[in-house]
């Protein structure tokens, strides 16, 4: 496979908060999102919006910032999950 057809995919959003001690605010997260879309990172991965109330604050607010990189995010496999990712616009 050549280097012509890969694509990134950005978990900072998602891995970076779940190093000791680290946490990003909303602000921070939206701040890092638009980043890495002007960067041209295709794939941004986010915190499940199932794990909290703001954890889903935060996916709806990136989700609807109309970047170009497509948002990703983790879910359980339990189709209350899925549907809370998909009502945020994962």
């Amino acid at each position: 496979m050549g280097l012509d057809n890969f694509s990134i995919i950005e978990s900072t959003l998602r891995e970076g908060e779940q190093f000791a001690n680290a946490f990003f605010s909303s602000e921070q997260k939206v701040e890092i999102a638009l980043l890495l879309d002007a960067f041209g990172v295709e794939y941004l991965e986010l915190t499940s919006p199932a794990a909290s109330p703001q954890s889903r604050t935060d996916c709806t607010r990136v989700s609807d910032l109309g970047l170009k990189a497509k948002i990703l995010t983790h879910v359980r496999c339990h189709m209350e999950d899925a549907q809370i990712a998909v009502d945020t616009g994962v």
